[in-house]
């Protein structure tokens, strides 16, 4: 049961980066970080563990599951020298709705945008509801729903690290 929950987590947090690719200009591409230290979105990795989380949480796993996987997959950052990464471990600095939010606010920004600062790029869109975050949230929640289907495309983000 573990092994099947870690897997599934990790799925989570891949469709997650699916999910922002579909919903981003252009497929995500104007997306990228490689010039920063680290070379990926810590926003975007610590929504993905954020909604991975979320998911297992809810999935109904034993809590003993969820807590030993929380530990090892989402290890807390504090800054150099920590056992979490940079964004990874920033999860809990993130609200649920990351999945309609953040590609409508990455995707309004010319430029990155930090863990610390999503709180407040958020109240930049509390008051609307555009077209665009409802089809994010119909979209994402399609993704978790076909996960045991077979009809849900798999992404590999194997560019993490480089």
């Amino acid at each position: 049961m573990a092994s099947e929950a870690l897997l599934r987590s990790v799925a989570v947090h891949e469709l997650f980066h699916a999910h922002m690719n579909e919903r981003l200009p252009e497929g995500g591409r104007s997306h990228d970080h490689r010039g920063e230290t680290p070379s990926y979105c810590r926003l975007e990795e610590a929504a993905a563990n954020r909604v991975a989380l979320a998911w297992l949480r809810a999935a109904g796993y034993p809590e003993t599951v969820a807590k030993n996987i929380e530990e090892v997959l989402f290890a807390p950052y504090s800054g150099p020298g920590s056992k979490g990464l940079p964004g990874y471990g920033e999860y809990w600095k993130l609200d649920e709705d990351v999945p309609q939010l953040l590609p409508e606010i990455i995707s309004d920004s010319p430029h990155h945008i930090e863990v610390d600062q999503c709180a407040v790029r958020k109240g930049l869109y509390q008051w609307g509801f555009s077209p665009r975050r409802r089809t994010s949230l119909v979209w994402w929640n399609w993704l978790l729903e076909e996960i045991d289907r077979g009809s849900v495309p798999m992404y590999f983000d194997l560019e993490c690290g480089r």
